[in-house]
């Protein structure tokens, strides 16, 4: 059983999470960004193996779940 990421799975993983937590919309905290990293690693574990696909499949949730509110 293979749990760890390889050198290449963990740098296109991270690159994914980081654009997603440095977007202007993101809702930094830290409760938000390890909840993102564990989607994008979910995500991840379903076949995708390509960092635009991958990210293209995190983003829409990642606004969903983490995106700062509206309010002023």
């Amino acid at each position: 059983m293979q749990n760890a990421l390889s050198p290449v799975e963990y740098d296109m993983v991270q690159g994914v999470f980081k654009s997603i937590a440095q977007a202007d919309w993101f809702d930094r905290s830290d409760a938000n960004e390890r909840e993102c990293a564990k989607m994008v690693l979910l995500i991840h574990s379903t076949g995708i193996d390509d960092a635009d696909r991958l990210h293209q499949a995190c983003e829409p949730q990642a606004r969903k779940r983490f995106s700062r509110s509206k309010r002023l």
